[in-house]
């Protein structure tokens, strides 16, 4: 076989233009900074200078000649960076920053294309490996391939400057917002207020005996976000069927007794609001996956291509207890599996920055107490759930248990029971069950 004598891709004229772009503009470092990173420079001077530059820029000080050497200095990269020679002779080099903005894309492509030959190596001796589960190989492939699309570096340590002053930055948006919610909201008055909104990198836990409403509560947040919000959704629903859950969001969104949906006796009023909801739910940017045969790594793949091609903000997962574990994992115990599938997903919110709303199934122990209230302990698997989520959430209907006042009085409040919430205060918070559109809403408020 021929040895590979293609030579590494890499511009070190390009880099030195970015380089010296910088120098003599303001604009050019913004430009250049918000785009490359030290690691995308292929020459070793170059990237010790960048780092350099980006020291000075993260602390707001100007970049020029005498600043960059003095830095350099600090950080002991002065030598191997060619000395306040090579500086001197960037700025000469680069005339005009006019054209940095074509210099960057040099660097960024021939560095994603470096990249590319390191990952493809790395997957060929993993695909070449008998010991390693060919799903885990896909998976891990996929997420290498998109991070590198997406421009996200496997480094990810940082000094605690640029991140102090994000959050510095945050607290003045907030500032600014006035007390607005910084989550996307579920139309939830009271459940807003608690939590802010549904907040990215958060996973979400929605608990509940069968048939307490959980997946009607988790497409109410989906639709309200979606439709008012105009937030992108991805529901995977192992339970229903793709018809089943938009009659959910129809019934819901129009105000329609679901058995009439489902079995088309309407009268031309309801048929009037139909059509009047018609073009904000279609329009809504909600994808609905229906297999009920899935994985975590199956819904990883779909949510990472559905970031990268229409953006992503909001994943609900029906149910916890029916997705499959992972293909090729042997002797694994069922409470193992559940570790790993919510560790997965947690993962999952955080890399892609989303909200996952994993619905979730109660043990029989609520139906054993005389006043029925849920507790975290009646997660089935519990040990991983709490970990791993930020929120918890357990729904509780009085009325649905026929021995209690509710039901005899057809009372329908209920409640959100906020069990766990890992950055703010915990709560009981009451709301109404609308049985006739199978939805949740502001307690004593009209459906």
């Amino acid at each position: 076989m021929e040895e590979n004598t293609n030579p590494i891709p890499h511009n070190s004229d390009a880099e030195k233009s970015v380089l010296g772009s910088i120098l003599i503009s303001h604009l050019a470092a913004e430009k250049a900074l918000e785009v490359l990173s030290a690691g995308d420079f292929y020459t070793v001077a170059h990237r010790d200078i960048f780092a350099a530059m980006e020291q000075l820029y993260n602390a707001g000080k100007l970049i020029d000649n005498v600043t960059l050497v003095d830095m350099l200095e600090k950080m002991g990269k002065l030598e191997s960076a060619g000395g306040a020679g090579y500086i001197a002779e960037l700025a000469i080099y680069t005339p005009s920053a006019r054209n940095v903005e074509h210099y960057i894309k040099i660097v960024e492509a021939n560095a994603v294309r470096r990249q590319l030959i390191t990952v493809g190596s790395g997957i060929a001796q993993d695909a070449a490996e008998s010991t390693k589960e060919t799903e885990g190989i896909l998976d891990d492939a996929e997420r290498k391939i998109y991070n590198i699309a997406m421009r996200k570096t496997s480094d990810n340590m940082e000094r605690i400057g640029p991140i102090y002053t994000r959050v510095y930055n945050q607290i003045g948006e907030l500032l600014r917002l006035g007390g607005k919610r910084t989550g996307i909201p579920t139309g939830l008055a009271d459940l807003d207020e608690l939590t802010s909104g549904l907040q990215r990198s958060d996973l979400v836990i929605v608990a509940g005996r069968p048939s307490s409403g959980k997946s009607a509560f988790a497409f109410g947040l989906a639709a309200h976000a979606a439709i008012r919000e105009k937030a992108n959704v991805a529901i995977f629903d192992l339970e229903m069927s793709k018809e089943q859950v938009v009659m959910r969001i129809m019934s819901g969104e129009a105000g329609i007794n679901m058995q009439k949906i489902r079995t088309g006796e309407l009268g031309a009023t309801e048929i009037l609001k139909i059509a009047d909801q018609f073009n904000s739910v279609a329009e809504a940017n909600i994808m609905i996956d229906d297999n009920p045969n899935v994985s975590v790594a199956d819904i990883r793949s779909k949510c990472r291509r559905l970031k990268a091609m229409h953006g992503l903000d909001i994943v609900v997962i029906d149910y916890l207890q029916l997705l499959q574990p992972a293909r090729g994992r042997k002797d694994s115990s069922r409470v193992q599996e559940v570790t790993d599938m919510t560790r997965g997903l947690k993962i999952l919110a955080r890399e892609l920055n989303v909200t996952v709303i994993l619905l979730s199934q109660l043990s029989r122990e609520p139906d054993k107490r005389k006043d029925h209230t849920p507790l975290m302990s009646d997660l089935r698997e519990s040990g991983s759930i709490e970990q791993d989520a930020d929120v918890i959430m357990m729904l509780y209907r009085p009325a649905s248990y026929p021995e209690t006042q509710e039901a005899a009085d057809g009372d329908n409040t209920s409640y959100i029971n906020v069990a766990k919430h890992r950055n703010g205060a915990t709560a009981n918070i009451r709301v109404m069950w609308v049985p006739e559109v199978a939805k949740y809403t502001n307690y004593a408020s009209d459906v």
